[in-house]
């Protein structure tokens, strides 16, 4: 679900980081709300972060990759 204050500052020009805070505050919002949704495509432990980074390379990669400690 993509709000349309999302939409419009990210695709407004010439507004620069006002653009960005409105998007910033709204992400933040749907955040708190349980309203946004990150796909993530895996989840590597962080001794294995050569391999997350070989995979972004590939360029296949459908969602989020994520390392964790």
């Amino acid at each position: 679900m993509t709000s349309p204050h999302v939409e419009r500052a990210a695709h407004s020009d010439g507004e620069g980081s006002a653009a960005r805070a409105v998007v910033v505050s709204e992400l933040a919002r749907l955040a708190a709300r349980g309203e946004l949704e990150v796909p993530v495509a895996r989840v590597y432990p962080l001794e294995e972060v050569r391999e997350a980074f070989r995979e972004l390379e590939r360029g296949h990669t459908h969602g989020k990759i994520l390392l964790r400690p």
